[in-house]
């Protein structure tokens, strides 16, 4: 209550100099559009060590270099990763469980269907995939998606079919030191647990989201749990 007032003190005394300089009276203030909006004591905009902000980061960066002909994702983010890749006029496969609506949205395509088969992809016929935070809720009901334990194996294998040779998935997982569910929100990783399920891929890269943002090149043994760990795999 003592910081409201604090802004609503603050807000009044704007308000009242505005009007004292705005000698022209252009763009007049009603009482009634007095509004608090109180930003000044906030950061400039999403802090750059944010999860999600500096996972999509990197994978956009690693689908700009590499620069395939067309990406395929599974269940990231559009306001933030395919946002990315939609900037640089990649064209992108979206794949995700619940339907969306991409009002024509250029360089978009989706697919609604569940990505622990990928069914109707051929296999090898994929040159670049994704999947950032979202393989590690496969199988809990979160999103409406069947129960199934397995869900999560189910899909590193159908990613690794679908792969071309040389092709390059980048995959974002919850890490720990040791495997752990969370029911119904995640499933948590040990690093070495995902590169042996990724047994038809080499790994190129494993890289955290820390507090202190992007630590390229971390270590595999882990001694406190990270919401992100990035793994850059290539198929073999």
């Amino acid at each position: 209550m003592q910081i409201y007032d604090s802004q609503m003190a603050k807000l009044y005394k704007d308000f009242e100099l505005y009007n004292k300089l705005n000698t022209t009276g252009e763009f007049p203030i009603n009482q009634d559009d007095v509004m608090l909006c109180a930003e000044w004591d906030s950061s400039a905009g999403t802090p750059l060590n944010e999860t999600y902000f500096v996972q999509d980061l990197w994978g956009a960066g690693k689908v700009f270099e590499a620069m395939p002909e067309k990406h395929y994702d599974i269940g990231s983010r559009v306001d933030y990763f395919i946002a990315h890749l939609l900037s640089f006029k990649m064209p992108t496969v979206l794949i995700d469980i619940r339907p969306l609506e991409t009002y024509g949205t250029e360089y978009l395509s989706f697919i609604q269907a569940d990505a622990t088969s990928l069914d109707g992809i051929g296999s090898g016929s994929v040159e670049s995939l994704s999947a950032l935070c979202s393989i590690e809720h496969f199988g809990l009901g979160r999103y409406g998606d069947p129960i199934d334990p397995f869900a999560h194996l189910k899909a590193f294998e159908s990613v690794q079919r679908v792969l071309a040779k040389g092709g390059n998935a980048y995959i974002s997982l919850p890490v720990g030191p040791t495997n752990r569910l969370q029911f119904n929100a995640h499933r948590i990783y040990f690093p070495g647990y995902v590169i042996e399920c990724f047994k038809h891929c080499e790994l190129l890269e494993f890289s955290l989201c820390t507090e202190k943002g992007l630590l390229r090149n971390a270590p595999l043994q882990l001694d406190s749990i990270y919401m992100a760990g990035l793994f850059h795999f290539k198929k073999k």
